[in-house]
């Protein structure tokens, strides 16, 4: 199942923000195995009397892991005010009612395995696989050089 959410990254981990009911959550408690994907466009490269030279620019990621509930509420502070620095940073936000950090969950993924992929610099692809604290470069289509 896709759903969108809202996420932050910290310390290795990605949280994102949901009450404590609903299908995600649901979903968590039946089976916590996650696939979580981002994309950032960069750049859409126009073909010059050439459709094959055209190119979509991007970074991605695809991280599998579980999902976890995060109950402690300083934890559960910590990443809601992370996910307002990153979107509101220039602060103002106040404090969070207790009522509403009651209701809200915040799910913690523990990254099993992450790999990225990224085009760009005339449509060379990079792709960096990385496994708990190591990392490893696999490389495809082209070198690392520029």
């Amino acid at each position: 199942m896709i759903k969108p959410l809202n996420f932050v990254y910290d310390d290795g981990r990605y949280t994102f923000t949901r009450r404590f009911s609903g299908e995600k959550i649901d979903d968590i408690k039946r089976n916590n195995r996650v696939v979580f994907e981002l994309d950032l466009p960069i750049a859409y490269v126009k073909g010059d009397n050439n459709p094959c030279s055209a190119k979509y620019l991007y970074r991605s990621v695809i991280i599998k892991g579980r999902a976890v509930m995060v109950e402690d509420r300083m934890d559960k502070i910590f990443v809601l005010k992370r996910l307002m620095e990153k979107y509101q940073p220039e602060g103002g936000y106040g404090d969070f009612p207790a009522e509403k950090l009651a209701i809200t969950g915040i799910v913690r993924i523990d990254i099993d395995e992450m790999t990225g992929k990224q085009i760009y610099n005339s449509g060379r692809l990079y792709e960096m696989e990385v496994k708990g604290c190591e990392t490893s470069k696999r490389i495809e289509n082209n070198s690392l050089r520029n």
